[in-house]
């Protein structure tokens, strides 16, 4: 997969930046279903972004792009996040367009796109594990939630959901704003393809997981808990000496890792040695 992992990234950047999420997420659920039609989507989206455009003023305020953004695709078009996420549903941007209706970050990607190319300076924020938008000209005031209808979030708003998330109160959390973390287009990647090395897993389709798995290790080099799967990933794929490189790896870059005793462990068992980097 290194080609694919290759192009994810380069999706992100240069002429593609304003549409590489969603062509990123198109890619990658072709992958998992060849019949998906990566153009045809890309312009539907296109023709989704078109439609809003057609309903604004000249030289519309920000207030007027959301506004139509948000009433074509929440209220005429009735998109929905759904209620619950399983593992073996996926992040496909395809079946959002289709049923409208799909998972948090397929939403998040979607309105992301359509947002910039309404010339929105969107930006992925994490908050208490939530993954939502802001404005990246703007302050805390102008937090989006994409799978709340694209509601803009008040500073009170942002309070409460931090205290449901973790507990206690903003005033015993003075520095509750550092959640208010930038997720560049990048660590939304990550975050996609964890969702799909999830949606492989519970179906026990290893080859699609270690794919996963390697473009996240291809955009986060030597990530502790993605290197460790890759191993177990190839050991469940039968293929032991190259799971006993990968834990080689883990062990001496992270030695104090609780996980190093059971690794030397399995070492000793895959490649039937007695003394495993003690």
């Amino acid at each position: 997969m290194g080609a694919t992992q290759s192009y994810l990234i380069k999706l992100l950047e240069g002429t593609h930046q304003r549409m590489g999420l969603a062509l990123a997420a198109l890619s990658l659920g072709k992958e998992s279903d060849p019949r998906v039609d990566v153009t045809d989507c890309m312009d539907r989206i296109v023709t989704l972004a078109s439609e809003i455009c057609e309903r604004l003023p000249p030289n519309p305020a920000t207030g007027d792009v959301l506004f139509a953004l948000n009433t074509h695709l929440f209220e005429e078009l009735k998109f929905t996040r759904l209620v619950t996420e399983e593992p073996g549903q996926g992040p496909f941007i395809h079946q959002l367009l289709d049923d409208r209706q799909g998972e948090a970050i397929s939403f998040v990607i979607l309105y992301l796109t359509l947002g910039r190319l309404l010339h929105l300076p969107l930006e992925g924020v994490s908050f208490s594990g939530r993954l939502l938008l802001r404005l990246a000209d703007g302050g805390d005031e102008d937090v989006i939630d994409p799978c709340a209808g694209g509601v803009v979030l008040t500073s009170a708003e942002l309070k409460t959901l931090f205290e449901h998330a973790v507990g206690g109160t903003v005033a015993s959390h003075p520095r509750y704003r550092i959640y208010l973390e930038k997720l560049d287009d990048r660590a939304i990647l990550v975050r996609l393809l964890r969702r799909y090395k999830a949606f492989h897993l519970s179906r026990s389709h290893y080859p699609g997981a270690l794919s996963a798995v390697e473009a996240i290790l291809n955009i986060v080099p030597g990530e502790p808990s993605e290197l460790l799967e890759h191993g177990q990933l190839l050991e469940a794929m039968s293929c032991p000496e190259a799971a006993a490189a990968d834990y080689f790896h883990y062990i001496e870059r992270h030695p104090g890792s609780p996980d190093t005793p059971r690794l030397r462990k399995r070492l000793r068992v895959l490649l039937g040695k007695r003394t495993v980097l003690h």
